[in-house]
């Protein structure tokens, strides 16, 4: 797998943002995931970012409540799953009584 060594932190973060978290959305949408499946989710982008590897984790450098905040509040602007698939099913939902 490759895994983005060559990538400079902006590059990563274009990945991340383009593919990696579209990727989980047309599921969002649909059903509510389990929480340990949101969290695998996070734990392999947040794997990416830092450049670990299967062996070696990387050092986290920043929590990833803090990389998940929106830029205007520090962060780097990763989204955050949870929320986002709730407002995804809500979304859904509200459709049905429009």
């Amino acid at each position: 797998m490759w895994r983005g060594r060559a990538l400079s932190k902006e590059g990563k973060e274009v990945i991340i943002k383009a593919v990696l978290q579209s990727i989980p959305s047309y599921i969002m949408s649909i059903y509510l995931l389990p929480n340990l499946v949101i969290d695998d989710i996070e734990k392999m982008i947040n794997v990416f970012w830092w450049g670990g590897r299967s062996n070696n984790w990387g050092i986290k450098w920043i929590a990833w409540e803090h990389v998940a905040c929106p830029k205007e509040l520090g962060g780097i602007g990763f989204r955050n799953f949870k929320a986002f698939n709730i407002a995804m099913v809500d979304k859904q939902g509200w459709s049905f009584f429009v």
